[in-house]
């Protein structure tokens, strides 16, 4: 840092750490892109540029164009959640199984957390002159244990980052149990409790976890768990390949688990370009690689969600008892309950 003050845009050789740069500056030590070398610039993350970071760039735009999609499907998604708890619980028919409406539940709130991380991420892109926050884990490694400037409310988005995905794996867990509950096939009983305990021994350890403050280890943790259950799911429908079809059943465990599977590549190169420094191979002129792939990721927890979502409505319609002219305590027939969840489905 030259001359004790600091360091201004654009400046090489001037700024160590974060906070040797003025306002909401970070410092980028050696970047591929450019042949200068640890001057400040405005956040790569959300794309801003200018001397006071007031402009939007590409990743700024490409980032408001993704929250805003994000939102729009989580809103319609939540709405068709909250109304078929409703149905579910407030009507006297059985509509659906027990691992269902639980599956339903916690979908419900990873859509929820999820929904949040999203407005709060764009309080963040629209409040350029936040970014002045200490923070001893920024967004790479070698700012781990050191100080990083990073938005005020950044704690409150890493929180709703971690419920949702324990939400979203719990929902998981859960889809693999009513597949096989509803399978009724000899043999399968043997996983059952396989299963339950690698959702029990996930809680656990996410306990654990938090209680040591070592929240950035959830994400591998649930990766590695995730796939575990990803490859029994996998020799279940291999080894009972022709008796545990269930109507639609089996098709959405398999959509859930194609999802995550992709949401498992992206937070992979995510990971990848998080340990490398992924500022080094981002040019500030151009859409942030980064920031794509953990978009990429999001959408498709959000397509996880959506399949929950349609696996516990089919359900509900599968379910429901015979058709008949008796009234619900609401005064609907059963019929109308077969509509409205057709509807829901199609809407969705």
């Amino acid at each position: 840092m030259s001359n004790g003050t600091l360091c201004e845009p654009g400046v090489p050789n001037c700024c160590f750490q974060d906070f040797d740069c003025s306002d909401s500056l970070i410092c980028i030590d050696e970047p591929v892109w450019t042949f200068k070398k640890n001057f400040c610039q405005c956040s790569l993350w959300y794309g801003w540029w200018g001397k006071q970071c007031q402009w939007w760039g590409p990743t700024s735009f490409f980032l408001l164009f993704a929250i805003v999609a994000a939102v729009s499907i989580l809103t319609n998604l939540l709405y068709g959640n909250f109304v078929a708890l409703y149905k579910l619980y407030w009507t006297k028919e059985k509509l659906i199984t027990h691992h269902g409406k639980i599956t339903l539940i916690l979908s419900t709130f990873g859509a929820y957390f999820m929904l949040q991380w999203r407005i709060i991420e764009l309080i963040n892109l629209a409040s350029p002159n936040e970014h002045v926050t200490r923070s001893a884990t920024g967004d790479g490694l070698n700012q781990v244990g050191g100080d990083a400037k990073m938005q005020k409310i950044v704690v409150g988005s890493r929180l709703s980052v971690l419920l949702l995905g324990f939400f979203v794996c719990q929902a998981t867990f859960n889809l693999p149990l009513l597949w096989l509950e509803k399978a009724e096939t000899s043999g399968l009983e043997y996983w059952l409790p396989k299963i339950r305990l690698l959702q029990y021994g996930f809680t656990i350890i996410v306990i654990i976890i938090l209680s040591a403050g070592r929240i950035e280890t959830v994400a591998a943790i649930a990766l590695t768990i995730l796939a575990v259950l990803g490859i029994i799911v996998g020799y279940i429908r291999r080894r009972y390949r022709t008796e545990i079809q269930y109507h639609k059943l089996s098709a959405y465990v398999n959509g859930a688990m194609i999802t995550l599977m992709l949401a498992s590549v992206f937070t992979l190169i995510y990971t990848i370009y998080f340990v490398i420094g992924w500022k080094r191979y981002n040019p500030a002129d151009k859409i942030s690689t980064f920031v794509v792939y953990n978009e990429g990721m999001i959408f498709s927890i959000i397509g996880t969600l959506v399949v929950m979502y349609k696996t516990t409505v089919s359900l509900a319609i599968f379910d429901a008892p015979p058709l008949q002219k008796g009234k619900t305590r609401f005064g609907a027939t059963a019929h109308s309950y077969h509509t409205e969840f057709s509807s829901y489905e199609e809407a969705m």
